[in-house]
């Protein structure tokens, strides 16, 4: 009997053991390079003298995001995201970079698996900046005009990383812009075609790449 309770004594403690323990230190150090596709709101196109919306309310982006992890829990990374729709007869773009600093939560119980898989929640946050060639007032003769703005941003998500090397994920974040304000010239008259203030816009991203 007192054998048995041993034995069960020696098996919690093995088990607790196990539990808590912690992936090895520096297993996350490193550059990291992740190709991004998924979707913007993007409603800074809207024109302000006919009050009318431009195109698509959602567009879909594809990008990169190259980082490096200084430790385990936090490290730098630059986003950059890219755009293009056919809006009001004209090819519109629109490009987003975020400078972020990122900080991983790395526990035990998303870290400690029988396979070398560790499942990594993250925040960031950072400035943004966004440059986009958006459909012209068609009253001033069409073409496209420069929009751009800066601001900061906020997100957060998981990664999944397999074996030290391979990473998925998915990204949530929101950028809050502060927009220029563009005019032109309707009958001899400048007037506001995008409005200048802040916007804010929402970008979801499914993430997958390498971590070296």
């Amino acid at each position: 009997m007192k054998k048995t309770i041993l034995t069960a004594f020696v098996l919690i403690i093995f088990s607790s053991g196990v539990a808590n323990a912690r992936p090895p230190k520096g297993f996350h150090e490193g550059p990291y390079l992740l190709f991004s596709g998924g979707m913007l709101t993007y409603t800074a196109d809207d024109n302000v003298r006919t009050k009318t919306s431009t195109g698509n309310d959602i567009e879909p982006t594809f990008g990169f995001n190259f980082g490096w992890n200084l430790k385990d829990y936090v490290g730098a990374e630059l986003q950059a995201r890219y755009s293009t729709n056919r809006n009001a007869g004209v090819r519109e773009h629109i490009a987003t970079a975020n400078i972020s600093a990122v900080f991983t939560l790395v526990t035990p119980q998303l870290t400690n698996f029988k396979k070398p898989v560790y499942v990594l929640p993250f925040v960031q946050a950072g400035p943004a900046v966004q440059f986009a060639a958006v459909p012209a007032d068609p009253a001033a003769g069409g073409g496209t005009l420069l929009h751009w703005g800066i601001g900061p941003s906020i997100g957060g998500g998981v990664r999944v990383l397999f074996a030290r090397y391979f990473y998925v994920g998915v990204l949530a974040q929101v950028d809050f812009l502060y927009l220029n304000e563009k005019k032109q010239d309707i009958g001899g008259v400048q007037t506001v075609i995008l409005n200048e203030g802040w916007d804010g816009q929402i970008g979801i991203s499914g993430l997958a790449g390498c971590h070296f």
